[in-house]
């Protein structure tokens, strides 16, 4: 278990460098919507490996990060990489309208009942001044108690999600 923790640092900057890794697809995708972003805010950050991108591309970014699972603020504490972090639910996020540029909400959405997930993504909404950024997996993919790491009883999967709901929404 030591030497896998002693990796993670290496990884992740190894990651970086890797062309078609999905961190990258998602800044991509932002194009200059990230370049530009002054805020950035991570809804439900978990190990923070958004921001470490973000950073990555843009030094000047202020991050915020917040999670519901405790244990991952702390271990995103640890990066150095967030200018602010806060426990907090992605249902009831504590932010003013329209007080941050770009939103990521990256493998969130299916950890969520649907009707919890609609609520999330109106709130993001109302937050984000430029863009929010979603993914999930396409589809329902139901995981056990057992599957799940670190102890968090937020990823298990409560919803599946398609991209025509999506669509519908405007999004």
């Amino acid at each position: 278990m030591r030497g896998t923790n002693s990796l993670s640092p290496l990884l992740r900057k190894v990651a970086l460098a890797v062309p078609f890794n999905p961190r990258e697809c998602l800044m991509r995708s932002l194009g200059k919507s990230i370049k530009t972003a002054s805020i950035v805010l991570d809804a439900a950050c978990g190990h923070g490996g958004n921001a470490i991108t973000t950073k990555y591309r843009n030094k000047n970014v202020r991050i915020i990060g917040f999670d519901i699972f405790r244990p991952y603020v702390y271990e995103c504490k640890s990066i150095r990489v967030y200018d602010e972090l806060l426990v907090a639910d992605v249902r009831h996020p504590p932010f003013r309208n329209k007080s941050v540029d770009v939103v990521y909400f990256t493998e969130t959405i299916e950890h969520l009942k649907k009707e919890d997930g609609y609520k999330a993504l109106k709130e993001l909404e109302r937050i984000a001044r430029k863009a929010v950024l979603v993914t999930t997996p396409i589809g329902f993919h139901p995981r056990v108690k057992e599957e799940i790491k670190d102890g968090n009883v937020y990823q298990l999967h409560r919803s599946g999600w398609f991209p025509s709901e999506f669509r519908a929404l405007g999004l």
